[in-house]
């Protein structure tokens, strides 16, 4: 009987030594769960963050790219297509009147600088500037009318 209580007693120290072994290893695998559980969280916060911030990101384009494009010209009513007619008419008559802006322009600067009437063909020598008519240059002035050389 001292010889089974002397076993018992031996295995009872067995035992709670697995006890204490498991009991460490349950402590160490909560500290582990709790701490992917906290990285799971900030990855998860992250994660809608970002979604958030798409989304918002989405949002902002679609409203952009929706200015943008105006409506189907099937889909407007009388008054908004005259209203965009009319607009249309005071674009196009605005590059009309640019466009003959720019070639009187052009006209002018091809005239002969003297006369102000032919367009120009000579230049003036020695300082090579582009400035008189056949008639003009025929005349042979001293000077250039624009540098004085």
């Amino acid at each position: 009987m001292v010889q089974e209580i002397g076993v018992l007693r031996l295995s009872l120290e067995d035992e709670r030594a697995k006890f204490e072994k498991l009991e460490k290893e349950n402590l160490k695998l909560t500290i582990d769960i709790q701490a992917l559980s906290l990285d799971s969280q900030l990855s998860k916060n992250q994660h809608e963050e970002l979604v958030s911030r798409l989304n918002l990101e989405l949002e902002t384009k679609e409203t952009q790219i929706k200015s943008m494009v105006e409506p189907p010209l099937i889909e407007m009513d009388i008054p908004s297509l005259e209203l965009k007619a009319k607009e249309l008419l005071e674009k196009l008559n605005l590059i009309h009147d640019e466009i003959f802006k720019k070639k009187k322009r052009e006209a002018q600067t091809n005239l002969c600088v003297v006369c102000i009437d032919k367009e120009k063909e000579y230049v003036c020598i020695p300082c090579g500037h582009f400035v008189y008519c056949k008639e003009c240059a025929q005349q042979q002035y001293q000077y250039c009318p624009l540098c004085r050389a």
